[in-house]
């Protein structure tokens, strides 16, 4: 989007945070500021990693309170 912005003379090249954050919805499929996608075939690793993963972010959120 920027750089079809930046061939328009005058054209501002900022996009407006709720734009940048539809676009980037829209190119993820994750309504949120960050977002893990986890992929395979075996259920139970997918099961552990994801796990996994909720403790450590459970540790930093509990950090930043």
């Amino acid at each position: 989007m920027r750089e079809a912005v930046a061939q328009v003379p005058g054209a501002g090249r900022q996009l407006h945070p709720a734009i940048a954050l539809r676009v980037d919805e829209l190119v993820s499929a994750v309504k949120s500021a960050i977002g893990i996608k986890l992929f395979g075939d075996d259920l139970d690793v997918l099961k552990a990693k994801g796990e996994a993963i909720a403790r450590v972010l459970g540790k930093c959120a509990a950090r930043r309170m």
